[in-house]
């Protein structure tokens, strides 16, 4: 059974709405690593990349568009600010991750506030 991001994702979502903590979702081109933020401010790992589905696109090329219309080379991306905030409220701070190898380019999901696309 593996895990897609539309699934994790969604977990981290509830995960925030359950626990009333921030977890802020970091990656770059190779690698992701997901942190709770408790309400001390102190960061416990969550996820690291051997749990996650984004290594399964490791060879891809993958840019981030931000919900200000900003848009990040994940392979410039030095990882030590999130792409993605999940809030208690169950809204997250939005976003679209595009993935693409030399046979395709496609926008993969798409997050804006609660709704996981």
């Amino acid at each position: 059974n593996k895990l897609s991001l539309n699934t994790l994702f969604n977990y981290l979502s509830e995960e925030s709405i359950i626990t009333g903590n921030l977890i802020a979702w970091h990656a770059n081109d190779k690698k992701d690593f997901i942190y709770i933020i408790d309400h001390q401010m102190q960061k416990q790992m969550l996820l690291d990349n051997t749990q996650s589905p984004w290594k399964n696109f490791s060879s891809n090329s993958k840019t981030f568009k931000y919900f200000d219309g900003s848009i990040m080379q994940l392979d410039k991306n030095d990882l030590s600010k999130p792409l993605i905030i999940f809030y208690p409220s169950g809204e997250n701070s939005g976003g679209v991750i595009s993935i693409s190898s030399s046979n395709y380019n496609i926008s993969i999901l798409s997050l804006i506030n609660s709704h996981v696309r």
